[in-house]
């Protein structure tokens, strides 16, 4: 049993009602929260709805057994803790039939408040008709912000704790008695720990509701003996992220008002006993409260404010390094023309002639926009991610400019190239935005140009798992131009199902489709990977989809010689592979196979002129010994006569060298058809070029490799061993 609440889905739309008011149902929630022995109440629903069992692996399957519609989310759990909370809690078992009666009553009650929240939503409907978009209205707006999707998975909240606040160990040791590397280690003791008292619990023959708060409770002397620290410690820690006497949530009297118990996620139940509901508001907290602790400090706020600045920049150019190298990234870069600064990029990431511009951003939405303030929730997307794309804009245009020069932090001026095929802007927050999808769709105002692409509006959090997977610039890059070239047609409640989306079967729309949704049970096998990556949980670390039918293919030994040439030229060429079905990709590798088993024969050079995507795209292999001088012109007339026949959109040549298997060089020809005389002339008795699926059989009539000949594709291995299988 192993809580793998990591990020939670979307809850769907609630349905139309005209009945109670959303205070009327909250009120008597709060009398029900605040029931003698409620709290074991709670602890049934948290371990029903927080914690999954698994056996040897987990399977996307079994994730689509949990239904949302008969689960609660956690933003619910929370709330029937907080209100919970507001009154001292009464620990005497109150019997197996009340706590059955409160959990259906609390169930009842909830989907009455989900149906209360999406009235604005259908009211809008019924009032405006299409005349105005219900979600650019703050209330509307309400029912994604509270049952939205996460944006972080648990492990991430742990992982990235302690490079968050690694600069300010030195206040929290002194203010708060322990360092950040202390306090995850005691949050990983206290999951390590439930874990297991949760299967105990749940491997009993009668499971009783006194097992269920038992299996949520922690000691501190066990939390010390399992994660070796001094008591001292773990008691300081879980003093942090608990309420006192003092404290209370009496302020807590509607849906949105503050709730105490998200930012102190551990209710302390005696001396040395807490209570811990959710594994994830905890390890949430251990991410973002010790930023409040230190803004309450007015000789500290400054610098705690500059060093979370420093970290999400920091954390953003490490995980782009992963995937284009320390060379090709660079942090915190002013533009100047002249003496005059007139921009500053938080990251810039370059590849060939493709430019990755990332402007970060720490604020947060607030209480009042979560409330339904429409002024205030336009202004705080102003602040995080409109303002974040107004300098990236102003930066990818004046990156281009010839007057324009590149300076480090130190004054060092960089060099960089000023013409870009394709430059992309990330907007990025460091902290959960609950539904940025949904309002970046609706408020976020942008431009673009020839090469200026419509921006990508998240979270570290994707950027993390982006890298995660993508973790080759020419499997990035593809990822980015697809999903800014479907900018508007793309419906999703977070970034990370369109990204689950394009690994599971790559992002590719046909023509005439203006809008796909995707729902979120489309991320189960990207979250399951990433859990199995990150958290050691069982299961396959790669989604099966374009990183894995590629993996063992001549097409695939290509796109890796693409990308370490690192050039403009064939870097088109690469995205197009990443777009072929596997079925064209075991076309395209046979047919390439057998041209390279031609040439090294016979000696003489071969070519093969293949259609793609409905005649839009088209391919001219030329298979040679002869050196680039000699063959390099004769390629190109060869791709523009044959773009010019077939009015293709797109026509890319490629040259290979039979005997090493390398791509020699490439050409990419991407301009608009125009008539042109000579071109009419010059291509009257040209042939018509070949489908794909039907070039195998015109270029097939070749000398039979022997069964244990070496294999024509170069892996060294045995032809039956190999290509035929």
């Amino acid at each position: 049993m192993k809580n793998f609440i990591h990020r939670e889905t979307a809850m769907p739309f609630g349905a139309h009602t005209t009945g109670r008011s959303e205070q009327e149902v909250f009120n008597e929630l709060q009398q029900l929260c605040s029931s003698s022995g409620y709290i074991y109440a709670i602890c049934h629903i948290a371990i029903r709805d927080s914690f999954f069992a698994h056996d040897s692996k987990i399977l996307s399957e079994q994730l689509s057994q949990r239904d949302p519609q008969n689960n609660l989310i956690r933003t619910e759990i929370s709330t029937l803790i907080g209100l919970a909370i507001k009154t001292d809690l009464n620990l005497t078992p109150p019997g197996q039939g009340l706590t059955k009666h409160y959990v259906e009553e609390s169930e009842r009650l909830l989907k009455e408040l989900h149906q209360t929240l999406s009235y604005a939503f259908f009211e809008s409907l019924s009032t405006d008709g299409n005349k105005t978009n219900p979600f650019t209205k703050a209330e509307v707006m309400r029912e994604p912000i509270f049952y939205g999707p996460e944006s972080a998975y648990i492990f991430q909240y742990r992982e990235l704790a302690p490079l968050k606040y690694s600069n300010d160990n030195g206040w929290l040791v002194s203010n708060k008695g322990f360092s950040i590397n202390e306090a995850k280690s005691v949050i990983d003791g206290v999951i390590q720990i439930q874990n297991h008292k949760v299967s105990e619990a749940k491997a009993k023959d009668k499971y009783t509701e006194l097992d269920s708060l038992n299996a949520l409770c922690v000691n501190t002397h066990e939390i010390s003996a399992l994660v070796d620290l001094p008591l001292s410690r773990v008691e300081n820690v879980l003093e942090c992220f608990s309420t006192t006497e003092k404290e209370n949530n009496n302020n807590f009297n509607s849906l949105n008002d503050f709730n105490i118990y998200n930012a102190k996620p551990a209710i302390k139940i005696s001396d040395d006993n807490y209570l811990i509901p959710q594994q994830y508001s905890l390890a949430e907290a251990l991410y973002e409260s010790p930023f409040f602790w230190m803004a309450e400090d007015s000789s500290y706020c400054g610098k705690a404010s500059k060093n979370r600045g420093e970290f999400t920049e920091k954390f953003c150019s490490d995980r782009l390094k992963r995937v284009f190298g320390s060379n090709s990234v660079k942090e915190n870069i002013d533009l100047f023309k002249g003496n005059k600064k007139v921009g500053e990029i938080d990251v810039l990431a370059t590849f060939g002639d493709r430019a990755i511009i990332v402007q970060a951003k720490s604020k947060r939405l607030t209480i009042e926009s979560r409330k339904g303030n429409d002024g205030q929730l336009r202004e705080d997307f102003k602040k995080s991610i409109q303002g974040a794309y107004d300098q990236g804009l102003i930066c990818a245009t004046q990156i281009q400019d010839p007057d324009t020069k590149l300076k480090d932090s130190t004054g060092r001026e960089i060099k960089a190239q000023k013409h870009y095929k394709e430059i992309y802007i990330l907007c990025l927050v460091s902290d959960h935005y609950p539904a940025l999808t949904f309002q970046s769709r609706n408020f976020l105002n942008y431009q673009t140009t020839n090469n200026i692409l419509p921006p990508i509006a998240s979270d570290i959090f994707l950027l993390d798992t982006l890298t995660e997977f993508l973790n080759t610039p020419l499997y990035f890059l593809s990822y980015l131009n697809r999903r800014t070239y479907y900018s508007e047609k793309f419906l999703a409640t977070h970034e990370i199902t369109i990204l689950a989306a394009h690994i599971k079967r790559n992002l590719w729309i046909d023509e005439g489709v203006n809008l796909v949704s995707f729902d979120d049970s489309v991320s189960f096998d990207l979250d399951i990977a990433m859990a199995v990556r990150r958290d050691g949980l069982p299961g396959k670390p790669t989604p099966e989809g374009i990183l894995t039918r590629l993996r063992d293919t001549y097409i695939g030994k290509i796109i890796k010689q693409i990308e370490d040439s690192r050039s403009p030229s064939t870097l088109d060429f690469g995205f197009l592979l990443l777009q072929l079905s596997e079925s064209t990709v075991t076309q395209l590798s046979r047919n390439l196979i057998v041209l390279l088993e031609k040439s090294r024969r016979d000696h003489k050079p071969h070519d093969l002129t293949m259609l793609f995507n409905d005649g839009n795209d088209g391919l001219t292999i030329h298979v040679t010994q002869k050196n680039p001088t000699e063959s390099t012109g004769k390629l190109k007339d060869h791709c523009v006569s044959r773009k010019y026949i077939h009015r293709a959109k797109r026509w890319y040549g490629i040259c290979i060298d039979p005997a090493s298997q390398e791509v020699k060089y490439g050409i990419t020809l991407d301009f608009p058809w125009e008539h042109n005389p000579d071109l009419e002339d010059l291509t009257s008795d040209m042939s018509e070029a070949i489908p794909i699926n039907q070039a195998y059989q015109k270029i097939k009539k070749i000398k039979k490799t022997g069964r244990n000949e070496p294999c024509p594709c170069g892996s060294g291995k045995k032809y039956k061993k190999c290509c035929l299988k």
